[in-house]
């Protein structure tokens, strides 16, 4: 009975840490670097002269860091003001404002549900400590196997967006809105021109490869705990009783 415990506590364990590294990966993807950004609007020339966007890039890259920030729920509006050719302009309209309020709160939802997670790791592991289930060898040949499969499921997922990514990303969005205020019209929304299509393109390869990237650091110490190279270090208590001594693992 005592086995069956031990491995369902280690499959919640695994279960939790695939949302953990899925999530930290969108959020290393799209705020360790704001050069990222740049890059992009360089490369889709998001800026250009006569555009809706006529704008200089160190402007840009304000309105960018403001929007960012709005989406952590660090900022209570998404109220931002820049110069966009020669006058000051609100840079968001109310259906751009609207559709990222949806955003922000999925995104909020996902750093919440990402500590709930953490959460289950933590009790998960400290269960299978005080069963003295082997936590190390458990977690690890646990993880390999759910994370393995999942990894499995996940690449065949990308293949299948690759062979259209436009309609997935409909799809995608009919998922996760109730309303069709992302349908932006790129001559009247700004937001759709500083993201076009090829910034999400880029942006879904760049979280997968980040994602797969944690995923062999995750493997690489699985494997070497499995080969005994990394092991739990016990703390030896000596204890005296009667004169003598004794340790205790």
């Amino acid at each position: 009975m005592m086995k069956y415990v031990k491995w369902i506590v280690a499959f919640v364990f695994a279960i939790s840490l695939i949302p953990v590294v899925m999530i930290t990966a969108v959020e290393i993807a799209v705020y360790a670097d704001y050069g990222y950004f740049e890059k992009e609007y360089i490369k889709y020339d998001v800026n250009a002269e006569g555009s809706i966007v006529d704008m200089e890039m160190d402007e840009l890259m304000e309105v960018t860091k403001e929007m960012m920030s709005y989406l952590r729920g660090n900022r209570k509006d998404l109220v931002v003001y820049a110069i966009i050719d020669g006058e000051e302009t609100e840079f968001f309209n109310d259906i751009e404002k609207f559709h990222m309020n949806d955003v922000r709160n999925l995104f909020v939802a996902a750093l919440y549900i990402r500590r709930i997670c953490l959460f289950f790791m933590l009790s998960t592991a400290s269960v299978l400590f005080m069963l003295n289930a082997g936590v190390l060898k458990t977690l690890s040949k646990m993880v390999i196997w759910v994370m393995g499969i999942f990894d499995i499921t996940f690449v065949t997922l990308i293949g299948l967006i690759s062979l259209n990514f436009n309609r997935a990303f409909t799809i995608f969005h009919e998922i996760l809105f109730t309303n069709d205020m992302w349908l932006l019209d790129p001559d009247t929304d700004r937001l759709i021109n500083i993201v076009p299509e090829g910034f999400f393109v880029d942006t879904a390869i760049r979280i997968a490869v980040i994602y797969f990237l944690i995923n062999f650091i995750i493997f690489s110490i699985a494997f070497l705990i499995l080969c005994g190279k990394i092991k739990w270090i016990k703390r030896k208590n000596t204890l005296t009783q009667d004169g003598g001594t004794y340790e205790q693992g």
